[in-house]
Formats: C-alpha cells, structure tokens, sequence
C-alpha cells in the first residue's frame, strides 16, 4: 500500500486533502507562506540599532582667555622648607628683647617694694634675688613652650619673621615636647652660643636643641 504524506495549510494549520490546491478552512493558496505578523512600532523601534555616541572634545578657550597656568604644589611643613639662620637670628632677638623687658618690669617693682619696706638687707636683696632667678626662669620656659605648643606654633619673634616649630614630621609639638625644647635652649646657650650657631651648618638647619627635642623650625 503507498503511504502518502499529510501535509497543512501553512496560514491556518488545517489538514489538506492530498492533491488540493487551496485550504478548505481559510481559501489560502497550498505552498505560500505565512504572512508575517504586524510588529507594533514600539518594537521596531526597539530593535533599532543603538546610536553611536561620539566622545565630546573639550571646550577651546575662548579667545582672548588662556589655561590657568600649572602651579607646584605647596611644600608641606616640615619637609625641606626650613628657616634660614637669619630668619631665626632675627626672631631670637625679638624674642630675647621681650623677655628683657619683662624681667626689667618685674626688677623694678621688686626694688620699689623692698625700697617701701625700709631699705635693703642682706636678707631682702637673698630674697629679691631668688625672687628674680626663679621668674626669669619661669617666664623663660613658658614664654617659649606655652607659644610653641599653640595652635600658631611660635613665639612673637618667629610669628614676626613667618617661621614656626614643628616636630620632624611636620606636626604641631605637644606642650612636653616644647617643654623640653625650652629647657635644652639652655644647653644650645652654653659655649658661646655655639648651640644656635649649629642650625648655620645642619642640613634641616637645626640648633643643639632641635636636635635634643626632635624639631624643626620652617617657614610658614
């Protein structure tokens, strides 16, 4: 017996008689194919091809008008830009003449009370004289630690000249790092000053009492 093939209409799916020509259920010819289905435009549109994003150049200076010139960052404190000698020559004395002065006050007052008191003795001139070490000292140590361990970092002489004390990182000293910088300038003091004739010669331009307390002295 000869097998035959089944075959459909291609528009519909119904069966064909063998032979047949159109399909008996929709009239569509045997062997066209299928209309294509409508695409909604959002689809087409969807299907688009991406469009192609150009890269911007960047704005031309206007005319008349040029790039701000490049400018090296700021040396950080502490990292190579260092007070000369004279810089700090200069503040010392400003410094020094500060103190003098107060302690010339301070003698005044202490021999206008001694003088109220019914003269000098060698009891009241022992007692002016320890009176007059101990603030000279005092004054001394507090008058350089209490202003370099502020948030401005120097005395009045140092703030005169724009230099500053830091630690050799850069960073603000504590009071007791200041406290022991004020005590080893006695040190920097003995030998005819050649403690501060040290920061001439150093390479971060250090006295004998930067080296003692680990600071450095730089422009601000």
């Amino acid at each position: 017996m000869e097998r035959t093939t089944a075959t459909f209409c291609t528009q519909c799916g119904a069966r064909l008689e063998p032979g047949a020509r159109f399909c008996h259920n929709c009239g569509a010819t045997v062997g066209t194919l299928p209309s294509p289905a409508p695409v909604a435009p959002e689809a087409v549109m969807d299907s688009a091809p991406a469009a192609v994003t150009t890269p911007m150049a960047p704005p031309a200076p206007v005319v008349g008008q040029s790039w701000p010139d490049w400018q090296p960052a700021e040396t950080p404190l502490g990292t190579g830009n260092y007070a000369t000698f004279g810089e700090r020559f200069v503040a010392i004395i400003i410094d020094w003449i500060i103190l003098a002065v107060a302690w010339w006050v301070i003698g005044i007052v202490l021999a206008i009370i001694v003088y109220m008191a019914g003269g000098s003795t060698d009891a009241t001139d022992l007692a002016v004289g320890t009176i007059v070490a101990l603030t000279a000292f005092v004054s001394h140590w507090l008058y350089f630690a209490l202003q370099e361990s502020s948030e401005r970092q120097a005395t009045v002489g140092k703030r005169a000249m724009k230099i500053v004390v830091t630690d050799e990182h850069g960073r603000r000293l504590s009071f007791a790092r200041a406290t022991g910088r004020s005590f080893a300038r006695l040190l920097s003091g003995v030998f005819f000053y050649l403690g501060y004739i040290l920061a001439a010669f150093t390479a971060q331009k250090q006295t004998l009492h930067d080296l003692i307390a680990g600071t450095l002295v730089v422009k601000r």
